[in-house]
């Protein structure tokens, strides 16, 4: 029976359990684990929580068959959708299909994988709206009959947080592929984004026309449709440069697509890119686009720099990882390049801009010794920052040990890495780790007393409950290779979490490995004395 007053009580008082209808109205379908992340709870809690608007009939799920009863996608009944939307009884809603509850549920986690992953990658997610929330319609500018209408997967407001963009807002038009469809569907789809942006429709709603960006299943299926869009791309001039289109192999580990360099993009940038990169190349031909009517020659210059600085060509020509490596950090904002170091300037157009990748040679001697300068000049700035800020951080922070790894390795900071340094210091470590074991060791307590319990009197007397907590810590655990937290592989609820290869949402530069080789991760402490030893 359900409560009586459990309806009166979420309308007047809110809390967690309008949480979780608010949650399902803004995704339609989530799974138990990933409401558990949305709210920040448990998923047995999440669980118990279900089951009771479920007796309200606010609502409804798809069992699983697993053996504690639970259901694999949740979504909200009409009664539930009246209640957080207000909606009058003549709303019609109608259940997901097992199709489309599975590809809801892809989507929310693309949304959960920005959430978690996206700060350390120097990404804000600021605003999200799903399926029909997103629709959009315009009158087309060729005078053809009828409305045209849009509906992405999903619209992503982002904010990019690098000290090349300060904060600066972008969107992003998301398309969650599982395979279900044809690669004609998808074009098609694809040939309203085109016309989408030929008509300008986004003028009025956006900055700059949204990038568009597909993940899919396969690194075949990913290449496949990239080629595809930059077919049609090419075949529309006047829209060329304004769409931007890129798909990853990422559908199913969209942390991945948040954080490593997994996106194809069609023409000539046609390389992996992380996500950041990809969102701030949007924002640069948005400006250069802009600045075109202010001062067409300076534009055309920015233009040819960011695309030496994204080009597989340049980088294969430069034959050398500390050049690429300098020229995709400054490139990446060509104004200022142009303005605050023009001799490199010049040097890169004079190499690049006439040729485009077609016919290219080998880098001039003097402009690779201008971007090994500039690589160590930027490694030293990058490095004494780090050390600045592990020496005013209160605790070991996760985010500093990525940095320190990749600095001691040789490598340059991304401008949103360079960000977080002048931000104030993150989570103590010992809070990160509390959050992201939740009440795993509270779980292990309970199995080794089972365990314990299970023995004959005599083995009970003799079992070493310490000894039986590491055999099961040593199962059930996984360890960042970076900054050394520690990842349950299973939920409360017994379903797989984390596995090893994944890779760390806190330092954002560690794989998860086994938790065996936990004494084996060096330390942030021993990672910064190496940097030291490298500093003039």
């Amino acid at each position: 029976m359900p409560e009586p007053d459990l309806v009166t009580r979420i309308r007047t008082k809110g809390g967690p359990l309008q949480d979780l209808l608010v949650q399902l109205d803004l995704h339609r379908v989530l799974t138990v684990a990933q409401l558990a992340r949305a709210t920040g709870t448990t998923g047995r809690t999440v669980r118990s929580r279900l089951e009771r608007l479920r007796g309200a009939r606010l609502v409804d799920g798809t069992p699983d068959w697993t053996p504690d009863g639970g259901t694999s996608h949740w979504w909200l009944s009409a009664a539930g959708a009246r209640l957080i939307e207000g909606t009058r009884v003549g709303y019609r809603w109608i259940a997901p299909s097992g199709v489309s509850a599975v590809h809801a549920a892809a989507t929310a986690e693309v949304w959960l994988a920005l959430r978690e992953y996206g700060p350390a990658a120097g990404i804000e997610l600021t605003g999200w709206r799903s399926g029909p929330a997103g629709r959009q319609g315009w009158e087309p500018t060729d005078r053809s009959p009828g409305r045209l209408w849009l509906t992405p997967d999903a619209v992503a407001r982002l904010s990019l947080t690098g000290p090349d963009h300060n904060g600066a807002g972008t969107v992003a038009f998301i398309e969650v592929d599982l395979a279900s469809t044809n690669g004609d569907a998808l074009q098609k789809r694809v040939r309203r984004y085109l016309a989408y942006a030929r008509d300008q429709a986004w003028a009025e709603t956006y900055p700059h026309c949204p990038a568009l960006l597909l993940l899919t299943t396969t690194e075949a299926r990913a290449a496949r449709l990239a080629r595809a869009a930059g077919r049609l791309l090419d075949a529309d001039p006047d829209t060329k440069d304004s769409l931007l289109v890129a798909a990853c192999a990422a559908v199913h580990e969209p942390h991945r697509a948040v954080r490593e360099a997994c996106w194809t993009v069609p023409g000539p940038t046609d390389a992996d890119v992380t996500l950041a990169e990809l969102l701030g190349h949007r924002l640069a031909a948005a400006a250069i686009a802009r600045d075109r009517v202010a001062d067409p020659d300076r534009a055309d210059q920015a233009w040819w720099l960011w695309r030496a600085a994204v080009s597989p060509r340049a980088q294969e020509q430069l034959a050398d990882e500390a050049a690429t490596e300098a020229l995709r950090y400054l490139a990446a904002d060509p104004g200022g390049l142009l303005d605050m170091d023009p001799e490199l300037a010049e040097q890169v157009l004079a190499w690049w801009a006439p040729h485009d990748g077609r016919g290219l040679r080998d880098a001039p001697h003097r402009l690779r010794q201008l971007l090994h300068e500039r690589h160590r000049q930027l490694w030293i700035e990058h490095a004494r920052s780090l050390l600045v800020a592990a020496g005013s951080a209160t605790g070991d922070d996760p985010l500093l040990a990525g940095i320190a790894r990749q600095l001691a390795e040789g490598r340059l900071l991304s401008a949103s890495q360079v960000a977080q340094l002048d931000r104030p210091a993150g989570s103590v470590r010992t809070r990160v780790q509390r959050a992201v074991l939740g009440d795993y060791e509270a779980g292990r307590d309970r199995a080794v007393d089972a365990q314990i319990q299970a023995l004959g009197w005599r083995a009970r007397r003799r079992a070493d409950r310490a000894q039986l907590a590491d055999a099961y810590d040593a199962a059930r655990l996984l360890v960042c290779d970076t900054c050394a937290l520690v990842y349950p592989r299973h939920d409360d609820a017994g379903a797989e979490r984390y596995i090893a290869g994944d890779g760390c949402a806190h330092c954002a530069v560690g794989r998860l490995t086994g938790y065996g080789r936990a004494t084996a991760v060096p330390t942030l402490a021993r990672r910064l004395d190496l940097i030291r030893g490298q500093l003039p």
